[in-house]
């Protein structure tokens, strides 16, 4: 049999392993003992182990209405609206009824903030049916679309109907607390505690009003009191985590939330608590990652925005928080204090007109704010309006004369108009007003070093040393002072003492380390990233430095699982993901690069090295859109990046979009007027719009401009084969792999020659594998070539060499499993499904993967799939031809005739079009 000649893929594309469910069959008796424990949880008050018991049901029996229903009304419980009603409305599809339904229905709308559908459901409720209960969810609706007045018109009439209902009470606590009427609140809740006094909703919402009057140790005890009556409730603890926070109790409240994070991971609340705990305890790394997560889930959860403004203003992360706090002001847009900070991020950015806008306004509603003022007057002097600034400074110092943030202020003003003279002045009245103004130190000393002036920084440094002598940051400080001095001798010594007062300063282990490297000491750097890790066994920067070491030695396996340790270990860790994505991407091993680049901008979508990195591996992958969307999203933020619009170039290049092509590589150009890529981009795109004149002179400027680079050879090679010149095209490509010798330039120097006729084409690849037999890409093309050629013994062999160093190339398993197949060998269908599971979307890999079931009996599956992969490649006369044997085979006769005969009469070439032919006459 002839290996139809589509199937040789030689281009290698990779995609993420779809994962399968396998169901199991279990018995009516392992059914009721799930459904009779969910039961028994709900009757205790766990509602999350019911949840799993529930599912476990469902997992046997999918249609089990009661389980459907129970499992909705835990969701209720829960306060998970969202699966509430879909397992509600699924429990009503499959003919479950109850009087209760529709209400517990609108209960689970307004947990969602669905309050107008609420809203329309109640009120198809007759009146003999609208009891207490209706009246409280119609008051709890009209209570979220802020209709006051009516809201409490429904809850007190459900306390007429009914005056020991606690919820209608809390309705009225409730409108008492948002109108500050305090006294009513808790009047309400007295009641409804002397009525019902073990009510967990209501201690929960006694112990927001005792936070709301500012008694944190009397909230905490209302929320024990609710956690004591149900240990399960979410609520009751999260309170518990506030009112500890408050107190500074912040050991205690962690404890609470590893709690409430091992029932609810990703719940945005739990994370948000985290956060602030993460905060207060100075662990920004921790904070940070808590806040992405509440941002991933909940985007714009407008707390999180402002603190995570917040920390990446103090971690300089400038863009990241100029990002956020846009965000939330769009949301809350007279927030006075997300307003300073967005224009102090505004001023570190260099674009200070945009904070004078923000700013100025609010000037003349707050003229008596000498904060304000001050960041006004630097808003301005970043602009070199020094007059108007140094009016606004001078009126905010008039207000405030002692204040030594204003002066650190003016400080920083004078920096940014490059007066570094008066920025010192300023900064030493500021400590001279206030000595022990730590911020003031600090500016002070890097002001120093800004002006290269490194004897007074470390004499800065010194001052605040002995203002702090028991500060490791600050011990750290001075040590990059002797750094600046390159006394590093002192440094050491700083760093050391500053490990000496906090052994778990991370920092200054890592500075000792850099500085062992610096001296050639790799053995005590590794010994000192070692130490770190003995201590935190799986810190992300030390295992990352570690890896960098063991690469650089030639050790780069080793350095690999280091990275993949920290990976691992570190759920939440950008920089392992960002450095295994390139390195797999350097190596081919596109479908690896693309999942770990997906995980690093999952993690942290601002963070523009993690945009850029997953627009280039869905380029690799064969993703132009993804990419265009991706890198689209990163040039509208960062729109001076040339690197940002180079992959934007890339990515439309792929989509065969001319025009964008164009304007991306142009603009490449302004920011950057030599950049050979954004030159030779303009020189392919010549090539692909047959401006073939134009291409050749780029490459001859290239060749000119550039002589060490391959790149004008490159270019040259490719326009003499597009001119059909294949001859005169493999010197060129000879010349630009004898300049920098790389797999792709090898590829088209094979190409070149075989197109030639030159009898030494294939001895190119092999030539080439004898020095460099790891080379994947180029093993791959031998072995494609080999099977061409009928030498099918030997692709083999090839093909597996490639899958032992890349164990998951698509294009070697799908062309192995094809000379399997053709050869009868049982591990064709294994191999087939394994590329199939790592490319399940190409036509190619579908349509192997389903004649190869086929052929094994497995009709229907097989079938199901050559009719996925005739959807994706309609114009594939052989995957048609495929999809029409397959219906022959399961007795589809009619539609098989169908099929071949639309093909055949299409007139459209393929390999095994003969087969066809004989097909549809056997049909016939």
């Amino acid at each position: 049999m002839t290996t139809p000649a589509y199937r040789i893929l030689c281009i290698a594309f990779g995609l993420m392993a779809m994962l399968g469910l396998a169901a199991c069959d279990d018995s009516g008796k392992e059914l009721q003992g799930h459904f009779d424990r969910a039961v028994d949880y709900r009757d205790s008050g766990d509602m999350r182990a019911a949840v799993i018991e529930l599912k476990n049901v469902l997992q046997i029996d999918p249609n089990h209405a009661q389980a459907r229903w129970l499992l909705g009304r835990s969701y209720v419980a829960l306060g998970d609206g969202a699966s509430a009603q879909k397992e509600l409305e699924r429990a009503r599809d499959l003919g479950f009824t109850s009087a209760e339904l529709d209400r517990v229905t609108t209960s689970a709308l307004l947990l969602q903030g669905h309050f107008e559908d609420a809203l329309d459901r109640i009120k198809k409720v007759s009146a003999s049916e609208s009891g207490a209960a209706w009246l409280v969810l119609k008051g709890q609706a009209q209570l979220g679309l802020q209709n006051v007045k009516e809201a409490k018109e429904s809850f007190d009439a459900a306390l007429k109907n009914d005056p020991t209902n606690t919820d209608a009470r809390r309705g009225l606590a409730r409108i008492g607390l948002m109108g500050g009427d305090t006294q009513a609140a808790e009047q309400q809740l007295d009641k409804a505690l002397q009525t019902t006094k073990d009510d967990v909703q209501t201690w929960i919402l006694k112990g927001e009003l005792e936070l709301a009057l500012q008694k944190p140790d009397k909230a905490q005890a209302s929320f024990e009191k609710a956690l004591a009556l149900s240990p399960a409730s979410a609520g009751a603890r999260m309170g518990i985590v506030r009112a500890m926070l408050i107190q500074s109790k912040t050991n205690e409240a962690t404890a609470h939330i590893d709690v409430l994070a091992k029932a609810s991971p990703n719940h945005p609340m739990v994370n948000y608590l985290r956060a602030l705990a993460a905060r207060q305890s100075n662990d920004l790394d921790g904070a940070q990652a808590a806040l992405r997560e509440v941002l991933r889930v909940a985007p714009s959860h407008a707390p999180s925005l402002l603190q995570a403004g917040q920390i990446h203003y103090m971690r300089r992360e400038f863009e990241q928080a100029r990002e956020v706090l846009e965000r939330y002001l769009t949301q809350l847009p007279d927030n006075l204090a997300a307003k300073k900070l967005l224009a102090a991020v505004y001023i570190e950015l260099k674009q200070g007109q945009k904070a004078v806008d923000l700013l100025g306004p609010m000037a003349t509603q707050a003229p008596n704010d000498p904060q304000l003022l001050a960041m006004l007057g630097t808003a301005h002097m970043s602009q070199r309006d020094f007059k108007t600034g140094r009016d606004y400074l001078g009126r905010a110092a008039d207000l405030a004369p002692e204040a030594a943030a204003i002066r650190t202020q003016l400080a920083a003003s004078h920096l940014a108009a490059g007066d570094s003279a008066d920025a010192i002045t300023e900064l030493e009245a500021a400590l001279a007003s206030n000595p022990e103004f730590s911020r003031a130190d600090v500016l002070l000393i890097l002001t120093h070093f800004q002006s290269r002036e490194f004897d007074k920084a470390l004499a800065a440094a010194q001052k605040l040393v002995e203002k702090q002598p028991a500060n490791a940051q600050v011990r750290n400080l001075l040590g990059a002072a002797y750094e600046g001095k390159q006394d590093y001798a002192m440094a050491r010594e700083s760093y050391r003492k500053s490990l000496d007062l906090d052994p778990g300063f991370t920092t200054a282990a890592l500075n000792l380390a850099r500085l062992d490297l610096r001296d050639g000491k790799r053995d005590q750097a590794r010994a000192a990233y070692e130490a770190i890790l003995e201590t935190q066994k799986d810190q992300p920067v030390a295992l990352v430095a570690l890896a960098k070491i063991a690469s650089d030695d030639g050790r780069a396996q080793e350095g690999v699982a280091l990275l993949e340790r920290a990976r691992d270990k570190n759920p939440r860790a950008i920089q392992p993901r960002l450095i295994l994505a390139n390195y797999q991407l350097r190596r081919g091993n596109v479908g690896e690069a693309l999942a770990l680049a997906a995980e690093a901008y999952e993690i942290s979508p601002q963070l523009p090295a993690a945009a850029l990195l997953l627009g280039r591996a869905q380029i690799a992958n064969g993703m132009p859109d993804d990419a265009v969307s991706t890198l689209s999203e990163l040039v509208e933020r960062y729109p001076n990046s040339a690197d940002s619009h180079m992959q934007l170039a890339l990515a439309y290049g792929q989509k065969r979009d001319v025009a964008n092509t164009r304007r991306a590589l142009n603009r490449v150009l302004e920011l950057q007027p030599d950049n050979p890529l954004a030159i030779l981009g303009l020189g392919n795109l010549a090539l692909r719009t047959g401006e073939l004149d134009e291409a050749m002179k780029i490459a001859s400027e290239l060749q000119q401009s550039q002589p060490k680079s391959p790149a004008g050879f490159n270019l040259q090679g490719d326009v003499l084969m597009a001119r059909n010149e294949p001859g005169k095209s493999a010197p060129a490509y000879q010349k630009a792999l004898e300049m920098a010798p790389a797999s792709a330039t090898l590829l088209k120097l094979y190409a070149a020659r075989s197109r030639a006729g030159q009898s030494n084409a294939t001895a190119t690849l092999s030539d080439w594998l004898k020095d460099h037999p790891d080379d994947a890409a180029v093993r791959l093309a031998y072995a494609s070539t080999l099977h061409q050629s009928g030498k099918r013994a030997r692709a083999v062999t090839e093909y597996a060499q490639v899958l032992k160093s890349q164990p998951g190339s698509v294009l070697a398993l799908n062309n192995l499993a094809w000379l399997y197949f053709e050869d009868g060998d049982s591990r064709a269908v294994d191999l087939a499904e394994r590329a199939y599971d790592r490319a399940p979307e190409r036509a190619e890999i579908i349509d192997t993967y389903g004649w190869l079931l086929i052929k094994s009996g497995r009709l229907e599956q097989g079938l199901s799939l050559l009719e996925k992969a005739a959807k994706r490649a309609p114009e594939n006369g052989d995957i048609r031809y495929h999809l029409a044997a397959g219906l022959a085979e399961v007795g589809d006769k009619s539609r098989a005739k169908r099929e071949l005969t639309a093909l055949l009469d299409s007139g459209q070439a393929f390999s095994e079009k003969a087969a066809a032919q004989a097909l549809l006459q056997e049909l016939n």
